[in-house]
């Protein structure tokens, strides 16, 4: 017997920012309902406090603006009204209109224009805390104190409780303080990826997930539901997960060098051992990049890329990013570097071979790849196989060859995992006969989503993430816990208030 009992009509498991959403909208659509949280970390969030920027399309703000509305409304847009309603006059302090580039053009794009004010002073604008994630879980936990809506931190859930009929009927949980027991009517399970459990994504990804990746997950994201979610008889489908990883490129650090490192006249990427990589600044695919390089530029390529990154950014956005201090960013990271001599920021020397020796590579490799490299330049076959810049094709790489010489350290990281419990398109979990388990929901980084009888399913078989056939359906995506898949808790929690209403 739980040393503690309490009782509910929804159980959300997970108070990130799907999570959240889902619980604060459920309690909307279902005044007098009881809603309870149960977060497995000291604090709510999860990798959603990482969480950058999102796209809105057809929110109320942008039909005014002018927009074209949509018939029925966008889901973005439906959560970006349900976000506003909940504070109109802070949602006009911190989000603001960009300008569009498409045919609703002027200002149809929403975007953040600063960080939230507990967050203002941090100096790298390319991740959280502060940006929308924050926003987005600062406001739910608003309203979950304001709508009596228990959100019980360090509660670890670890069992889910079904009665003779199949139905979920409580959830048991760990905590400080011994067991609990939440009896409810209904689940959801948004308790993330597992993107911290590294013997699990190394079981499932063995050729993905490396030892030398930056680890950008929060440490609760280790994938307890897959063993509790499996013991109540959901369907569990790793072959079809996937990692959030990405490089490498220059992170954590500025994202203005970022963008610099990553454009098509910087295409000159070196390993560790001073060779060309096959995939500059590239993802995952059949051939997985170093996790550790380093961008060559020389002071004109240099110049010119952070030219390239000045044109792009909307001047409406306060953040560094957008302020175009390209210089001031250099500048920073290599005083750095040679303060300290990491040789994982920005290195910077008069010579090829004097830059070779600061971030250890054998200067006679490294100058052979940067002659071969520049022989391709003047031949025209120095643009990667793999593009990736974020201004691909505007202009024509460059050769290294004017002093002085530059390296900007880029890695591979990991961050979210996005996949697993199969649910189907009313977010209803599946058992592994393809039936929904009755009032068990789930949405976020821990699900993978089927739809049913929608023609042949595409083949993974040559990904190396593996992907397999599955009596579910068509697989369409993993909806991602992230800021693009928070909107699904507004249609979650619909879709339970339905089944609570009728239960």
């Amino acid at each position: 017997m739980a040393a503690k009992v309490m009782d509910c009509d929804l159980v959300v498991i997970g108070a990130g920012g799907i999570g959240s959403v889902c619980a604060v909208k459920a309690a909307d659509l279902l005044p007098g309902k009881k809603v309870i949280v149960l977060e497995k970390a000291k604090k709510p969030g999860g990798a959603t406090n990482f969480g950058h920027g999102a796209a809105i399309s057809d929110s109320t703000w942008q039909r005014n603006a002018g927009a074209t509305p949509k018939e029925p409304q966008d889901l973005s847009g439906q959560f970006f009204d349900f976000l506003v309603s909940k504070d109109e006059a802070d949602a006009k302090k911190y989000f603001t209109f960009m300008p569009g580039k498409g045919p609703n053009a002027p200002k149809v794009n929403i975007d953040m224009a600063r960080r939230v004010d507990k967050y203002k002073d941090l100096d790298d604008a390319s991740i959280g805390p502060g940006w929308w994630g924050t926003y987005i879980i600062d406001k739910m936990m608003e309203c979950c104190k304001k709508m009596n809506i228990p959100v019980l931190t360090e509660t670890r859930a670890k069992k889910l409780i079904k009665n003779a009929g199949g139905k979920i009927t409580a959830v048991i949980a760990d905590t400080k303080d011994g067991e609990l027991q939440v009896n409810c009517k209904a689940c959801y399970i948004a308790a993330g990826g597992f993107g911290a459990n590294f013997k699990k994504c190394k079981e499932v990804w063995p050729k993905v997930i490396l030892e030398q990746m930056h680890n950008l997950n929060p440490p609760t994201l280790t994938g307890d539901w897959l063993t509790f979610a499996e013991e109540a008889g959901a369907a569990i489908d790793l072959q079809n997960t996937m990692p959030n990883v990405q490089g490498p490129i220059h992170h954590p650090y500025s994202y203005t060098v970022t963008n610099m490192a990553r454009s098509s006249v910087m295409q000159l990427q070196v390993n560790l051992d001073g060779e060309r990589v096959a995939e500059p600044g590239g993802r995952f695919g059949k051939e997985v990049a170093d996790p550790l390089v380093y961008s060559i530029a020389d002071q004109d390529s240099l110049e010119r890329a952070g030219e390239t990154v000045a044109e792009i950014i909307p001047e409406e956005l306060e953040h560094e990013l957008a302020k175009n201090h390209w210089r001031e960013a250099v500048a920073e990271e290599i005083a750095v570097d040679e303060k300290w001599g990491y040789g994982q920021h920005i290195t910077k020397a008069d010579t090829l071979v004097d830059l070779a020796m600061k971030i250890k590579i054998d200067p006679l490799v490294f100058l052979a790849t940067v002659e071969k490299y520049n022989q391709e330049v003047k031949d025209g076959r120095a643009a990667s196989k793999f593009p990736s810049g974020f201004f691909e094709g505007s202009l024509p790489p460059m050769p290294i060859k004017n002093g002085p010489f530059y390296a900007i350290f880029g890695q591979r990281f990991r961050q979210c995992t996005h996949g697993g419990i199969v649910i189907n398109e009313n977010h209803e979990v599946m058992n592994a006969q393809g039936v929904a388990i009755p009032g068990l929901y789930a949405g976020g980084d821990c699900v993978t989503q089927y739809v049913v009888n929608t023609g042949p399913r595409p083949t993974q078989s040559d990904n190396p993430l593996g992907g397999g056939p599955s009596i579910f359906g068509n697989y369409i995506a993993t909806p991602g816990g992230g800021i693009r898949g928070i909107p699904k808790g507004i249609s979650a929690a619909a879709r339970i208030a339905n089944y609570l209403s009728n239960a």
